[in-house]
C-alpha cells in the first residue's frame, strides 16, 4: 500500500530551511514519514489474518527449532512494516506499508491471502488497515516534519 501527500504545505517549512542553508534531503523526509505511519503499520497488523489452526510452521526460518516443530501462528502481523523508498517522478520519498519479504519472513506469501487463491478468497487487510487511519498518518506527518524543522532551526540559531 502506499501513501501519496500533496506537498503544497510543505513550501513554508522548506523556505525556513534554506534560510539556513539546509535543505529536507531523503533521509529527513523518510524518517518522519516512516514515524508517522506508525498508526497504519499498527492498523494493518490489526487486520492481518491469522490462520484457521492458528498456527505458524517454524521451517519457514532455517536454523530455530526442530523443522517440524509447530508455534502459535501470527507470523504476518509480526512481519508488518512500513519502509521509505524513493519517490517516482516528481516524489522526493514514499513509504510502503507491507508485510517484509526478507529472508525468515513471510511476506513472499502475502499476495496469497491480498489476491486470493482457488480454495481461499482475498482478503484486502493491507489497504482497509491503511484506509481506516489515512487521515492521521497525513496529520501526523505534516506534525513530525514541522518538528524537524522547528529542531533544525533551533541548532542554526546557537
Amino acid at each position: 500500500m502506499q501513501i501519496k501527500m500533496d506537498s503544497s504545505s510543505l513550501k513554508p517549512l522548506i523556505q525556513d530551511l534554506r534560510s539556513v542553508g539546509r535543505a529536507l534531503d531523503w533521509k529527513v523526509l523518510g524518517g518522519a514519514l516512516v514515524g508517522a505511519s506508525k498508526p497504519a503499520v499498527r492498523s494493518v497488523q490489526q487486520e492481518a489474518p491469522v490462520g484457521q489452526d492458528g498456527y505458524e510452521r517454524v521451517s519457514l526460518s532455517r536454523g530455530r527449532g526442530r523443522r517440524n516443530d509447530y508455534r502459535r501462528g501470527g507470523a504476518t502481523r509480526r512481519d508488518v512494516r512500513a519502509k521509505a523508498v524513493d519517490g517516482v517522478g516528481q516524489e522526493e520519498v514514499r513509504v510502503l506499508i507491507g508485510v517484509s519479504q526478507k529472508r525468515g519472513k513471510v511476506g513472499w506469501r502475502t499476495h496469497f491471502i491480498t489476491f486470493g487463491t482457488i480454495r481461499m478468497r482475498a482478503n484486502a487487510f493491507i489497504d482497509r488497515g491503511v484506509n481506516r487511519v489515512i487521515g492521521e498518518v497525513k496529520n501526523n506527518f505534516m506534525n513530525s516534519l514541522n518538528g524537524v524543522v522547528q529542531r533544525i532551526l533551533k541548532r542554526a540559531r546557537k
